[in-house]
């Protein structure tokens, strides 16, 4: 049987499991998903993907979503001797280490910038472009260490980063300044299989759609109605896939009017909500385009891995739980955020990135905290129930560390990061956002006693890090009744939680107060 792909055609994420498929010769049946007019909001989708995105794959009967752990899905099950994503510990870890650094580093950064332009015709932002080429320089130094980005042949990080790379082409960025990304894009423009099919004409058709509704590469004259209504900002309550949003922002544009994008998340219904229901007639809305547990194994090493970290950062305690859960022996080596030790010549020529966690096992280096758990579950574990060998269980974890690096986590950190590094009081419409991620991960518990299955795996340490650090600012889960229990049973069985969680928790928070 084949695979069903539920996709948008120029969706970086959705091309970038078409060009998996194809290179190992897996052939997908692909279905559209009209992300404009909504498909992807309808019932029958939402039953299917609660999370409401694209890609999402059903192989007969297993559904998965998160383009990333669908493209290792793929590769584990269908290809599993491929070097596109290659069995070895530490050239797997060096593939993992990429993905999570395009999706939590480069295509964010990417879509901060251009989405805006895209969808919402705003100019260009400095700032969101400095993000962008200093993700873009990640980039290029790691290219200049490897033929592709994670090895010297094709891995799925290439294909997940050419995609979202390609989709800036489609406001005509250009990335000459950086040599060797644009050495590396010519390569694969002719390597990728399909690719005038898979890349080039969705996102040709993508741009003359956006050009055809004057939204984001036009700009327009004509007289500023903001003189006429005394330089007033309109509120404008959207959604970014609708016609009649786009409609009404050109025509704002054209006149010249000024108007303030409030975002309204169809997927999670907030049109629905008492506050919007009150200032509407109806719930319209304007919008814009587009097991049990087993027995833990241990592993006798001859060397401690060296663990580079901050103690009360998440990701640095999700692996050090990891460490602690398979057996593996560490020598921590604190590296002091507060007065820049991550930036000194000695830890920047060790990972260029000046992140923690960052591990030294023997001379192997390896960032993205992620990346550096499935590496120890790989290389000191593999039979452990905690990584499961699997396809589909794997991919169910997959899936979950990219939810939690990709959605929760991110909406946690924006949410609490201003109010406990910048003294910044509480922002509703963040805390909103985080309470959203933090409802779909209530929903995705009814489903397993843990975050991926039904006993602890690398998820259960990630997200539980990323939801421990939010009792920093003392902030409440009451309202969720499955994650409070779900914290309370990791509390009780997480390895030396008081030592890796406890204690550097409180001890962060004791020194917070004493900055203020």
């Amino acid at each position: 049987m084949t695979v069903d792909l539920y996709m948008s055609l120029p969706s970086p994420p959705s091309r970038a499991v078409l060009m998996t498929a194809q290179h190992i010769g897996l052939d997908v049946n692909k279905t559209i998903v009209d992300l404009a007019n909504g498909e992807h909001l309808k019932p029958e989708y939402a039953k299917i993907n609660p999370q409401r995105v694209v890609p999402t794959i059903v192989d007969n009967g297993y559904i998965l979503w998160e383009g990333r752990a669908i493209q290792a899905y793929l590769a584990n099950k269908y290809a599993p001797d491929h070097s596109v994503y290659p069995k070895d510990p530490q050239a797997r870890a060096i593939v993992d280490r990429m993905l999570f650094f395009d999706i939590g580093t480069l295509y964010k950064a990417g879509s901060d910038f251009f989405a805006p332009q895209m969808f919402a015709g705003q100019p260009a932002d400095p700032a969101k472009l400095e993000a962008f080429n200093k993700a873009l320089g990640l980039l290029e130094d790691s290219l200049s260490k490897t033929k592709y980005v994670a090895a010297d042949h094709i891995t799925l990080p290439d294909f997940s980063i050419y995609a979202g790379l390609t989709f800036a082409e489609v406001i005509d960025f250009s990335y000459a300044e950086f040599p060797k990304i644009s050495a590396w894009m010519e390569t694969m423009k002719a390597e990728v299989p399909n690719n005038e099919e898979i890349n080039v004409k969705p996102l040709l058709g993508f741009k003359e759609f956006i050009k055809s509704k004057n939204f984001g590469l036009v700009k327009f004259g004509g007289c500023k109605a903001k003189d006429i209504v005394g330089g007033m900002t309109v509120d404008v309550y959207l959604s970014y896939a609708s016609p009649p949003s786009r409609a009404v922002l050109m025509t704002a544009q054209h006149i010249g009017v000024d108007v303030n994008h409030k975002l309204v998340d169809l997927a999670n219904g907030e049109h629905m909500e008492p506050e919007y229901l009150k200032g509407t007639l109806n719930s319209a809305i304007l919008s814009v385009v587009l097991s049990s547990r087993k027995t833990r194994e241990t592993s006798t090493i001859k060397m401690p891995v060296d663990v580079y970290l901050a103690r009360p950062s998440a990701p640095c305690r999700a692996v050090l739980m990891t460490a602690a859960y398979v057996g593996v022996s560490v020598n921590v080596k604190d590296v002091d955020l507060w007065t820049g030790e991550n930036l000194k010549p000695e830890f920047t020529k060790m990972n260029p990135q000046h992140t923690v966690p960052t591990i030294d096992d023997n001379g192997f280096i390896l960032w993205e905290s992620r990346a550096v758990q499935t590496y120890l579950a790989n290389k000191y574990a593999p039979d452990n129930s905690v990584y499961p060998k699997d396809p589909q269980v794997r991919a169910a974890v997959d899936r979950m560390l990219y939810f939690d690096i990709g959605t929760l986590y991110k909406a946690e950190g924006e949410y609490l990061y201003p109010q406990l590094f910048a003294g910044q009081a509480a922002d509703p419409v963040k805390l909103e956002a985080f309470k959203k991620a933090l409802t779909l991960f209530e929903e995705l518990l009814g489903k397993t006693k843990y975050a991926a299955a039904d006993h602890i795996t690398l998820a259960d340490f990630s997200i539980f890090a990323s939801l421990t650090f939010a009792e920093v600012a003392d902030f409440s889960y009451a309202e969720y009744p499955k994650i409070s229990a779900y914290m309370q049973k990791l509390k009780s069985e997480v390895p030396n939680h008081e030592e890796i969680n406890e204690k550097p928790l409180n001890g962060f928070r004791d020194f917070l107060k004493s900055k203020k």
